[in-house]
């Protein structure tokens, strides 16, 4: 995470606002994606907001797409401000894991996984 803040610390107001190859989001939504999924993996519901649905494929784009829609209204810098907030809440939280924690087998977007491999598969995401 510390490599995408400092990259984004580089982006001008244009920049944060120009079209992603994710459909529909721009570079700031693909930052607030990654906020929403971390939010998400805190245990925060997701917010109760109007978002577009024409797109939508699957339950889990949807909440995306709440969790994105619910920071459309903050700057690019704000976002990025909150990412940094975000994630250094997170990385305390996986610090604080024991072992067994670590290693308990759950849900992924890959099929039940022990939660590191998970955590593997956040970073490629």
């Amino acid at each position: 995470w510390t490599e995408w803040s400092d990259w984004a610390e580089s982006l001008t107001d244009p920049d944060w606002v120009m079209p992603s190859r994710c459909p529909g989001w721009t570079v700031q939504d693909n930052l607030a994606h990654i906020i929403g999924t971390e939010r998400m993996l805190q245990g925060e519901p997701a917010p109760d907001v109007e978002h577009p649905t024409e797109h939508l494929k699957n339950p889990i784009a949807a909440e995306n797409e709440k969790r994105i829609q619910a920071l459309r209204s903050l700057s690019g810098s704000e976002v990025l401000d909150l990412f940094r907030t975000v994630s250094a809440e997170r990385l305390g939280q996986l610090h604080a894991m024991s072992e067994e924690e670590i290693l308990k087998v759950g849900w992924s977007p890959v099929g039940e996984v022990p939660y590191l491999r998970f955590m593997h598969v956040r970073v490629y995401d």
